[in-house]
């Protein structure tokens, strides 16, 4: 969120996307961020012109990021990750796809996060993180 509306961290995010271009995602991430934007502004946490240029910014996002995307062996990482992180569904498939992008060696993953128990999670599991 903090890519797409003004929030504290939003200063730190574009450095983050500025020092490194290369951007991967799960597949469902355009749908978990249209939906978070959506709760914002029902929540009148951002006017209706926000939520349009967020939705703007979102889409170029999308355009440019690299998605992995649901297999038999995101699944099962994800199970696993259920089994041993005190994460949801949707944060334990976020991580095991940033564990698959990191195919053997997921310290080479810089993980961009901002929701402190899958940033604990990915510490964890050996993943670099760019936010705490």
């Amino acid at each position: 969120m903090p890519l797409l509306v003004n929030e504290p961290k939003t200063q730190e995010a574009h450095q983050f996307l500025q020092d490194d271009r290369t951007m991967m995602v799960w597949c469902i991430t355009y749908l978990e961020a249209t939906s978070a934007l959506n709760r914002r502004l029902r929540s009148d946490g951002i006017h209706f012109g926000h939520f349009r240029a967020g939705e703007e910014r979102l889409k170029k996002l999308a355009a440019s990021w690299d998605q992995i995307l649901f297999s038999d062996r995101l699944t099962q990482l994800a199970v696993r990750i259920l089994r041993t992180h005190p994460l949801r569904t949707a944060d334990a498939l976020q991580l095991a796809a940033a564990l698959i992008a990191g195919g053997n060696d997921p310290s080479q993953i810089n993980f961009l996060c901002y929701d402190d128990r899958l940033n604990e999670a990915a510490a964890r599991e050996g993943l670099t993180l760019m936010a705490a």
